[in-house]
């Protein structure tokens, strides 16, 4: 059983969305990115991350009762 306390592991989680969505990159990259970024575990350590291989994205913050 998994434990809901663990934190989820974001190297990983990101790893698997570039590769389905085709994006050629190495774990070892992604992980050595996001660890050695000053805001890790953050939102902003994951975009600048994607801003370094040249990925567009956007972080939004959206209402709860927006959705």
């Amino acid at each position: 059983m998994r434990n809901i306390f663990m934190k989820p592991n974001i190297e990983k989680i990101v790893s698997k969305w570039l590769k389905k969505l085709a994006i050629p990159t190495s774990k070892s990259f992604i992980k050595k990115q996001l660890r050695s970024h000053p805001e890790y575990p953050s939102l902003v350590s994951i975009t600048d991350t994607l801003d370094e291989l040249g990925i567009d994205n956007a972080s939004l913050v959206v209402e709860g009762t927006n959705w």
